[in-house]
């Protein structure tokens, strides 16, 4: 045999080759779940089965998330690179699609957010295998209209995630199922015989950092554990689910909470409260100025209702926009001056401490990332015992997204009158 034809057996292979603890994925089963942390090899055990299968028998598989704007959010890349370095030879990769010229197997990528307005997955016929990656993010709402969306005769659910929570919607879905109807595994970096000298390298030092006090992250990162919130959190994770399994009624005026970004990875979100109640909400990504301040138009609806909007950085020219239609719109800056100067050293760092004194009234949506963003931002004192809520910058720093939901939140419920306690409180207590 001579090097070529060696090659090429070695690379047959290797598209069937995954680590020995997730081989169990390979088994005919309806729901597949693949937790654990980075390094573990189940996203891409996933994408190597998926595209073994579909290129021995024709296959419609649906690859989604949570939120997928754009292909860049999807799988699509991955299955692209293993395409070629597994040399597969049928398969036609275009920007937004993978299918197969021979056997007509084809991959669709869709996200799953707003499923119960859009229903764009409803619409797709035949799917054989929906793969859910990322599936710690997904919503209960999501999941409820997805399970039963894949109906054809032998179709599979598989979900590949690191838990972020203790009640992941995704986990708690995954308790429910019977043993005998899923292939349920746990991996890490460890298990994975075939992982990189690098990534290995990445993890014992990460390691090596949470032995000596020096990182927190490791048993998250490269264990697959829930998040653990600590003493310095404003608000504990008890108080924030309290809130979610509320029920009140949403009696009173309305005001909304608008969170802006642009053209980056944070997100543009907005809540609308009526009384103590949240009663909607949109999250949005990548829009101008212009389309932000018309969105927001739209989701606010009366113009004399109160709009809070962080003015911060791009806010401000969608304030300007409201505004100039007649909208009862104002700006906050989350770094200016606060109410009470002598004990906070900023607006957002009061906007917290006050949405944590009301947090025993109020009612809000069962959404991850917002019970997440809420559950976890740190405080400290200054040099001069003024509250201080950690910088954004220091809370992406120990691996958190921008904490955009949480923001548009509390903005709703900021009261802007100079007092210790929010206007409402006086009212009701």
């Amino acid at each position: 045999m001579n090097d070529i034809e060696l090659l090429k057996l070695l690379i047959i292979e290797n598209r069937t080759r995954i680590p020995k603890k997730l081989l169990p994925l390979w088994e005919d089963k309806r729901y597949k779940f693949a937790s654990g942390g980075r390094g573990s090899g189940k996203s891409e055990s996933f994408a190597k089965i998926l595209l073994y299968r579909a290129n021995k028998n024709k296959k419609k598989i649906l690859c989604t998330r949570e939120i997928q704007n754009s292909i860049k959010d999807s799988v699509h890349a991955l299955l692209k690179r293993l395409i070629e370095e597994l040399q597969y030879s049928d398969y036609v990769v275009t920007d937004n699609s993978i299918f197969h010229r021979k056997n007509g197997s084809e991959f669709i990528f869709k996200g799953l957010w707003q499923q119960d307005k859009k229903q764009t997955i409803k619409s797709i016929d035949d799917i054989d295998i929906c793969w859910v990656e990322e599936a710690q993010t997904v919503s209960s709402s999501s999941l409820n209209i997805l399970d039963p969306t894949i109906r054809r005769k032998g179709s599979e659910v598989w979900f590949s995630y690191n838990r972020l929570l203790h009640d992941d919607p995704v986990f708690v879905f995954n308790n429910a199922i019977p043993d005998d109807k899923k292939v349920n595994i746990h991996s890490n970096y460890y298990d994975n015989e075939y992982i990189t000298d690098e990534l290995l390298d990445q993890a014992l030092r990460s390691k090596k950092q949470y032995e000596d006090g020096l990182n927190e992250d490791y048993p998250h990162v490269w264990l697959g554990e829930p998040v653990q919130f600590g003493d310095q959190c404003i608000i504990p994770y008890s108080k924030v689910m309290q809130a979610v399994n509320r029920e009140i009624e949403s009696d009173g005026g309305v005001v909304v909470g608008a969170d802006i970004a642009r053209f980056g990875n944070d997100s543009i979100v907005f809540f609308k409260r009526k009384g103590l109640k949240i009663i909607d909400y949109r999250e949005y990504h990548h829009k101008s100025v212009t389309d932000t301040a018309d969105l927001l138009i739209d989701f606010v609806g009366n113009a004399k209702d109160l709009i809070l909007i962080d003015d911060t950085g791009v806010g401000g020219g969608v304030t300007d926009y409201l505004k100039k239609f007649g909208y009862n719109a104002i700006g906050i800056n989350f770094g200016g001056s606060p109410k009470n100067p002598d004990k906070y050293n900023n607006v957002i760092s009061e906007m917290w401490f006050e949405f944590k004194e009301m947090i025993d009234l109020v009612s809000i949506p069962d959404i991850s990332r917002l019970k997440t963003e809420l559950s976890s931002r740190e405080w400290k004192m200054d040099i001069k015992q003024k509250r201080c809520v950690e910088s954004k910058a220091d809370y992406k720093k120990r691996g958190f997204k921008s904490p955009d939901f949480a923001d548009a939140l509390l903005l709703c419920f900021y009261n802007r009158s100079c007092s210790d306690k929010p206007v409402f409180f006086k009212r009701i207590m």
